[in-house]
């Protein structure tokens, strides 16, 4: 990998680990509540592992139609 690939990668990894530190800090984490359409659940176009990997306090989802 070149330098420059590495270092692209490198500052997106930082980037997704500060927006994860968002929702898991001890004093006043983020809330994120999602309203995701039955239709997007039942055409596959919402990734099934990235929904079943969201499991945390302070995330919320909702299905409507």
């Amino acid at each position: 990998m070149s330098e420059a690939v590495e270092a692209q990668a490198g500052a997106l990894v930082e980037i997704r680990l500060a927006r994860q530190a968002i929702l898991t800090r001890d004093s006043d984490p983020l809330v994120l509540w999602a309203i995701i359409s039955e239709r997007a659940l039942r055409s596959g176009a919402l990734l099934h592992g990235a929904a079943r990997h969201v499991h945390h306090p302070e995330v919320r989802a909702s299905c409507g139609p």
